[in-house]
């Protein structure tokens, strides 16, 4: 698409919404949640690319723990990467919806992304369950740790993480965000098409994150889940809104 695009990491989908608002990013990709929380707030937003149509946040216990549902995380300590993290608004969903109130039958405390340092967490006790996004569960995975979800299933039919940028951004850079959005989807498209190309590319990019052959396949395909890009008679159609979703 002949972009010349920067690509900077944030500290989470709060923070990069809020980077995009402040006019210090033009685009980022976020959460709903985080969205509708900012609208919610006043702010003027336009989602023109849903890219994972799937759950990416959830809540997960060790296979052998007691909790079975999400109402049995009363009293129960939930550890999260960060506050500012893009799963926090789900973790909060996902317990309102279970009649649990965050500091009062639920204590939620930073415990990072998934690493060495959550496994032991949730080993010696420190967190009851783990709130976060299926790229912090796929390193304890890794690891060793098997993990359960404790949540609701309608829940995941939420889109998990789309393109946003500001009403006046778009309005001024229409052609940009098209561009944008249709690099994305020949991305999309080239990885449903070739698995092996599209890890030697990620193991490129990201070496470290790569060494586990096994690991890195596994992931791809949760990812592939997690994208559940639609299809028209066995087609996939990129970019496409489910307002039933949101």
């Amino acid at each position: 698409e002949n972009l010349d695009v920067a690509i900077e990491p944030s500290g989470g989908g709060t923070e990069a919404l809020q980077q995009v608002i402040a006019g210090n990013a033009d685009m980022a990709l976020v959460a709903p949640a985080v969205i509708l929380q900012s609208v919610a707030e006043g702010n003027d937003l336009v989602v023109p690319y849903p890219d994972k149509h799937g759950g990416l946040f959830s809540i997960v216990v060790p296979a052998d723990s007691e909790v079975q549902r999400p109402e049995d995380l009363k009293g129960a300590t939930v550890g999260i990467t960060d506050f500012a993290g893009g799963e926090v608004p789900m973790d909060r969903a996902i317990l309102g919806r279970a009649g649990l109130t965050v500091d009062q039958d639920v204590t939620l405390v930073t415990v990072g992304e998934g690493n060495p340092a959550t496994l032991q967490a949730l080993e010696n006790g420190r967190i009851d369950a783990y709130g976060a996004s299926w790229s912090d569960f796929i390193p304890l995975m890794g690891l060793g740790m098997e993990l359960r979800e404790v949540t609701y299933p309608e829940l995941s039919g939420i889109p998990s993480e789309v393109l946003v940028t500001t009403g006046d951004y778009f309005a001024e850079n229409v052609d940009v965000v098209e561009r944008v959005g249709r690099a994305m989807a020949k991305a999309s498209y080239f990885a449903t098409q070739a698995d092996d190309e599209t890890l030697a590319l990620m193991r490129e990019l990201a070496p470290e994150d790569h060494q586990d052959t096994d690991l890195a396949r596994l992931a791809l395909g949760i990812w592939y889940d997690i994208a559940d890009y639609p299809q028209d008679n066995g087609e996939y159609v990129f970019g496409q809104h489910d307002p039933a979703a949101w």
